[in-house]
């Protein structure tokens, strides 16, 4: 399980972008009238949390190894990740108005 989890944060070490790319799909959900007032929420605060990573990834320097920050925050991003996913998949249903 932690060789997984180390894996899948190890794709977002040290790539800002990769970290913005997953921001922006939950920025733009926000734009969204499907989707409810308390799911914006949440997925506003889960972009806000992916952008400061990505932000947190472009001012790490290269050189360091050891990513001891990751230990500890990989988890909660990769959490936050699938609570915003399970918003964008559940979130909207039958809730579309025109």
């Amino acid at each position: 399980m932690a060789d997984v989890l180390g894996t899948t944060i190890a794709i977002f070490a040290f790539h800002p972008l990769r970290c913005a790319l997953i921001a922006a799909v939950f920025t733009s959900a926000l734009f969204f009238r499907r989707y409810s007032r308390g799911t914006k929420f949440v997925l506003g605060g889960v972009a806000i949390a992916w952008w400061a990573f990505a932000l947190l990834e472009a001012a790490t320097p290269s050189e360091m190894n050891i990513r001891v920050d990751l230990v500890f925050l990989g988890p909660a991003f990769l959490l936050l990740a699938a609570v915003g996913v399970w918003c964008l998949a559940a979130g909207g249903r039958g809730r579309v108005k025109a």
